[in-house]
């Protein structure tokens, strides 16, 4: 089967999490499939044995070419807001792993009532454009499953015969973890301790592993911070997030957590930004024989849903 793969996020040497996803899927789908990968910009680190492409992401025409050679097509949900024609093309499976509608009840609290409030019909109206155009879904996680079983209920998706044929809906909409590769992790040369200032070998490190998005609430870690370092003075937070690698939000996000750390006098020693996100490889020996911790964040909606890690290693 010719399959394609289409990512609305940049992939290559340097990705975020939704790059990420699409680059491991095409790896492994390519083992049983002829696989096409697609992404905004050229991917300079493709995946094994995968062909890879780039188009003009909200151009029309852009996917015409690459649609005509598809058997079946495998794309995020936010393609489908620049690029409708995918729901005439050959089958559609969608990936909503990305809870985009609650995400954006954060991301856009601190615009005016207005905005939010068109913001907010925008992200319903594609939802449900989403919901009536792919012949399958994938999420990824048993709790977004049940979400979108309910909105899938809501724009008429579930019907007597359908339930019939399928009674755990498992073939309109299954789970696909965002998952770690095969082979473990492996400890090299050191990374973090002795290595970057600020961070001395023998202490305790916390790691934030995801792009400081306001739905994570990274504040909330920031603000505990001065009590855990009361508690263990040795202890340093690491965020391994800054500026994401499409040039999109992430990097203000980044700002308004460096001030809250600032305000809760973490200015220097007990905290660290790593200014870029999203090496593929490298972070994965940070973790290796390393000295950690997890942190759950408070449930907010939107991280409830998110199909990504939140935490650390």
């Amino acid at each position: 089967m010719n399959l394609l793969i289409i990512s609305h996020d940049v992939i290559g040497s340097r990705m975020a999490g939704p790059g990420i996803r699409y680059w491991e899927l095409a790896r492994v789908l390519a083992r049983a499939h002829r696989v096409t990968l697609l992404a905004p910009q050229p991917i300079d680190a493709p995946p094994p044995g995968v062909r890879c492409g780039a188009f003009a992401i909200g151009s029309f025409g852009a996917l015409k070419p690459w649609l005509a050679d598809a058997d079946a097509v495998l794309a995020n949900g936010a393609v489908l807001q620049f690029h409708s024609e995918l729901a005439a093309g050959p089958p559609l499976l969608l990936d909503l792993y990305d809870p985009t509608a609650l995400e954006h009840l954060e991301l856009f609290r601190d615009e005016t009532p207005v905005r939010r409030t068109e913001q907010h019909a925008n992200d319903v109206a594609l939802l449900q454009a989403q919901l009536r155009a792919g012949n399958a879904f994938i999420c990824a996680t048993e709790r977004q499953r049940d979400l979108y079983i309910g909105a899938l209920m809501a724009v008429g998706r579930l019907t007597p015969s359908l339930t019939d044929a399928d009674p755990t809906l498992r073939a309109l909409i299954d789970v696909v973890p965002f998952g770690l590769p095969e082979v473990a992790a492996q400890h090299g040369a050191p990374a973090l301790r002795g290595v970057l200032p600020g961070i001395a070998e023998g202490e305790l490190l916390i790691l934030w592993t995801g792009g400081l998005w306001d739905w994570m609430d990274p504040q909330t870690l920031i603000a505990a911070m001065p009590s855990v370092v009361a508690a263990l003075p040795q202890t340093r937070l690491v965020f391994l997030a800054g500026r994401h690698p499409g040039n999109i939000g992430a990097d203000a996000h980044a700002g308004r957590s460096a001030r809250a750390g600032r305000r809760s006098g973490l200015a220097g020693q007990p905290y660290l930004f790593l200014r870029r996100l999203g090496a593929l490889r490298a972070p994965r020996r940070f973790f290796a024989r390393i000295r950690s911790a997890g942190i759950i964040a408070p449930a907010r909606a939107g991280k409830r849903l998110c199909g990504g890690a939140l935490a650390l290693s």
